[in-house]
């Protein structure tokens, strides 16, 4: 609902946006894009319970890992082998515990020091820019549909926008997902800022950095958590 043109005021026609709505805004048009740039990828269900969930990919199959307990009490990330699926080996598990501790720590070394800075700031917010080109857009529209235009110059017109839109929505992505940051931005301690964290900040702060963590299968006869199994695709 709060990714919807209505709610910003915005009339849309086959998803579209081609005109200001005849009723109120709610939320400005910057806003709703910051709230899709969030929301983009997240998939529909219940909330993950832990902070990995998702990330995690088994690197023989490339499937995701799942959460699991052992018998003896001990929680583990495994890839499991459905029945009738031969797209998954089954093959690598991991203690929870040791992985999640060296992939928060990694998120607190010096490659990322940059990254967890503050932005720059810039003289317009991307966010104000995209909803600028979509009123440009707008005004098309209705230029085309009053005769002032005709569908050629339309179709150029809007060829010439339509790739700055998408590249401002990158923008907006990234200063969104940057924000996440802000928590662990000019701390002492990383660590203790970011278990300070609920649940869902800690996992908006470890997607802003990283985009999955691939997992090898162990070496025969170890048994102790080997950091050389972990591997970590970066965002930045």
């Amino acid at each position: 609902m709060m990714t919807g043109a209505r709610i910003a005021g915005l009339s849309t026609h086959q998803g579209e946006v081609v005109a200001k709505a005849a009723w109120p805004a709610i939320i400005s048009p910057a806003d709703r894009e910051r709230i899709r740039a969030k929301l983009r990828g997240v998939k529909r269900g219940r909330p993950p319970k832990r902070l990995l969930s998702g990330y995690l990919r088994c690197a023989l199959c490339g499937g995701v890992l799942h959460s699991g307990v052992r018998s003896d009490g001990q929680h583990r990330w495994q890839c499991r082998k459905q029945p009738g699926d031969d797209s998954r080996c089954g093959k690598v598990y991991l203690r929870s515990g040791e992985l999640e501790t060296f992939l928060v720590e990694a998120i607190d070394s010096p490659a990322l020091k940059n990254r967890r800075a503050r932005p720059k700031t810039t003289t317009a917010d991307p966010a104000d820019k995209l909803t600028a080109l979509e009123t440009d857009l707008e005004a098309l529209a209705t230029d085309h549909g009053s005769g002032l235009i005709s569908r050629r110059e339309w179709v150029a017109a809007r060829a010439g926008i339509e790739p700055r839109i998408e590249k401002l929505r990158a923008e907006v992505a990234r200063s969104t997902s940057t924000g996440a940051l802000a928590p662990l931005r000019k701390v002492r301690n990383v660590r203790a800022a970011f278990d300070a964290l609920d649940l869902d900040a800690q996992r908006a702060a470890f997607g802003a950095v990283i985009d999955h963590v691939d997992i090898r299968s162990a070496k025969p006869g170890i048994t102790a958590f080997d950091p050389g199994r972990v591997k970590i695709v970066w965002r930045v």
